[in-house]
């Protein structure tokens, strides 16, 4: 026998299996706080699946987060990947970054400062220039003129 729902819609029964088998079963039991024995009758059919057992499972499997996510609903987790709906993992954040992103953003806003001041120093640096041209030009023609 195979998993069964037990709430409407019934999502299929790959869905449940993979949800269910994502762990090995102790490490399942564990997180979902219920027995062996529940875990196996979940797995055979004899009992069915309640809706937050499903939910949780999915999210332990990576599958994807419900909409009780909120904003976060629809991505999935994969290993340490948090990944968007429709992307690829490669794409996804890493829990590492996660933990430095206030450093990213700082070192962003630092560039992006940089780039600024640099652009501005690049402006004035070209009116100097057309400046200092203007001035050495009509320089030697005022001395021509007044010896």
């Amino acid at each position: 026998m195979y998993p069964r729902a037990g709430f409407q819609p019934q999502p299929a029964t790959e869905t449940l299996l993979t949800a269910l088998l994502a762990l090995p079963a102790s490490d399942m039991c564990d997180a979902l706080g219920i027995s062996l024995k529940t875990h196996l009758g979940y797995l055979s059919g004899q009992i069915p699946v309640p809706k937050i057992v499903f939910l949780f499972a999915q999210v332990i499997a990576g599958q994807e987060l419900g909409k009780g996510w909120g904003k976060f609903s629809g991505m999935r987790i994969d290993g340490e990947w948090l990944v968007l709906p429709g992307y690829d993992k490669k794409e996804g954040i890493r829990y590492e970054e996660l933990k430095n992103l206030w450093h990213m953003r700082q070192t962003l806003a630092l560039a992006s400062g940089y780039t600024r001041t640099i652009e501005k120093l690049m402006v004035e640096r070209d009116f100097y220039k057309r400046q200092c041209l203007k001035e050495a030009k009509y320089g030697m023609m005022l001395n021509q003129i007044i010896p």
